[in-house]
């Protein structure tokens, strides 16, 4: 791995501290530090990681755990600069570099201050509102289904339900618990279950020790964990039909915008459903490539935790968690089967399920308001709940039970949704998974004559998912890439930054006015100069 000389940076530092604000009015610059082994001393470790850190950088610096009541995750300890607003994304992981260096760990990796992904400031003279940001890559009203409801009745789940009661078995998710990373919810919708904020494993990572309720304050999604709930867990005698109506709806607010760039709150939220025994955790969000969000996953799968999330919207290219094989990823479609003009796609797809025009609540309205929106949010909330009314079908302990030692829940529902899904013509192959979602014939497939296995389109490495996202046209800069993703662990993370940095231009055609960032010095030596003018120039 590529180390950055004292010069450079002294010259990172420099820049650093010219950011410097009141600790009251900056949010801290924070890394997740993944060290070889647990510490046996947390506290000892901790001090000697401030020790070190704060020596060289010479700023104020704390440390601390990562995921909270997680023994088996105290690897991770959380890193702090407080007291700095508005460093470059090059700087932000230079010093992530450094501080891999000066730790000797295992990975490093910063939680990206950055808005470069919000949406509403990538088109060139677009009103700065969330009502139009999107119309390039969302269906034209005019396509706008007669049935508000139809996505409920494409996928079947009132067949399933109605499957399940005649088979004598618990249906409509009873007895599932769905964890909901997301914004949080709002209070008192009523298209929302009536006590959701106050479960017991219910948590905010965004304000500690607060209810995890949607302030509809600040962020690019107000009001979207309230959207993606409705669509799992709407009472029944809502106007938006809950896919999974009597599953236990756990709201965890981890993100103020779907589009994430820093990954580490949703690690964070992935840990609590394991933690709290949780049986599903829908992702209906996005963004880079993290060591500490795969960390999450894996431990989550282990313990039998069924993992889905949203393919994307209108970059085109899966994104994470989405993108990991752990990871059910899940794309959009419309009425019609075929697929929602702004999906992700791509061999990582699993499964698809609708996006366009499905009717949610609509927090931003009212505390009893509906409307109809379009991403490939509803489709993994569709998804999850669709896990929710399996387990629930079959029994989770029963499902356990029937698994070899090498085997989890994730991989034999992944078999099961893609078995059952509907097959149609209407989408590309290895694009769109297997098919669409149908929650009555998932119930009906039997699980003992599942083959429980990968797709065939699926199991790319952590540098070849990376390196998947560049044009494979050009083919002295994908050597260059392909050869530092693979050698240089340091850079994967920003590479990701990058890939999706073209793609999002790629999707924004003459409406970007926000060239790619410049690139970090480790990312400039590793890749070599040519390569480096070559990316710049892109």
């Amino acid at each position: 791995m590529f180390q950055l000389s004292d010069s450079d940076l002294d010259e990172v530092l420099q820049r650093v501290r010219a950011t410097s604000k009141s600790q009251t009015e900056a949010e801290p610059l924070r890394f997740s530090v993944q060290l070889y082994d647990a510490p046996e001393n947390p506290q000892a470790t901790d001090q000697a990681v401030v020790q070190r850190v704060a020596r060289r950088f010479d700023l104020a610096v704390t440390c601390g755990p990562l995921f909270e009541n997680s023994p088996d995750m105290a690897m991770f300890r959380l890193l702090e600069i407080p007291g700095v607003q508005g460093v470059e994304r090059a700087d932000q992981f230079d010093l992530a570099r450094a501080i891999w260096g000066l730790l000797d760990a295992r990975t490093v990796e910063p939680d990206l201050q950055d808005d470069y992904y919000d949406l509403a400031s990538l088109l060139r003279g677009a009103k700065s509102t969330e009502t139009n940001v999107l119309a390039f890559c969302e269906a034209d009203d005019t396509q706008r289904p007669d049935e508000r409801n139809w996505a409920i009745a494409k996928t079947r789940f009132a067949d399933a339900w109605a499957y399940s009661t005649k088979q004598g078995r618990k249906a409509k998710g009873e007895g599932s618990s769905v964890f909901l990373a997301d914004t949080g919810l709002v209070a008192n919708h009523g298209e929302l279950p009536a006590n959701a904020l106050k479960h017991s494993c219910a948590k905010n990572l965004i304000e500690p020790n607060q209810l995890p309720v949607d302030p509809m304050a600040s962020g690019f999604n107000k009001g979207h964990g309230t959207a993606t709930g409705s669509v799992i867990a709407s009472p029944v005698d809502g106007e938006v039909t809950g896919a999974a109506p009597e599953a236990s709806l756990v709201p965890i607010r981890c993100i103020e915008t779907v589009a994430r760039v820093g990954q580490l709150n949703v690690a964070r939220a992935i840990d609590q459903a394991r933690v709290c025994g949780g049986h599903v955790v829908n992702m209906s969000l996005g963004g880079l490539f993290s060591w500490t969000l795969k960390e999450a996953v894996k431990k989550a799968r282990e313990a039998h935790i069924i993992l889905v999330a949203a393919a994307g919207n209108c970059v085109g290219l899966v994104v994470w968690p989405a993108r990991f094989d752990d990871v059910l990823a899940v794309a959009g479609t419309n009425d019609g089967d075929e697929p929602w003009v702004g999906s992700c796609r791509g061999p990582a797809v699993d499964i698809s399920a609708p996006a366009e025009f499905v009717l949610h609540a609509d927090a931003k309205a009212g505390s009893n308001a509906t409307s109809v929106g379009q991403g490939t949010s509803f489709a993994a909330a569709l998804t999850a709940a669709a896990a929710a009314c399996w387990l629930s079908h079959h029994g989770r302990d029963e499902l356990m039970a029937g698994l070899r030692a090498d085997q989890r829940l994730q991989e034999l529902f992944r078999a099961a949704i893609t078995e059952s899904s509907r097959k149609v013509t209407t989408l590309p192959a290895c694009e769109f998974g297997a098919g669409v979602l149908d929650a009555k014939q998932l119930l009906e497939t039997e699980v003992a004559s599942l083959s429980v296995g990968k797709s065939q389109c699926d199991g790319e490495s952590d540098a070849a998912q990376v390196v998947s996202l560049f044009d494979q046209d050009h083919r002295d800069l994908l050597g260059a890439i392909a050869k530092t993703a693979a050698n240089d662990r340091a850079s994967l993370i920003e590479l990701s930054c990058i890939g999706l940095d073209r793609a999002r231009n790629q999707a924004f055609p003459g409406r970007s006015d926000r060239p790619i960032q410049r690139l970090s010095i480790g990312l400039q030596m590793s890749l070599g100069e040519a390569a480096t003018n070559t990316l710049r120039g892109q």
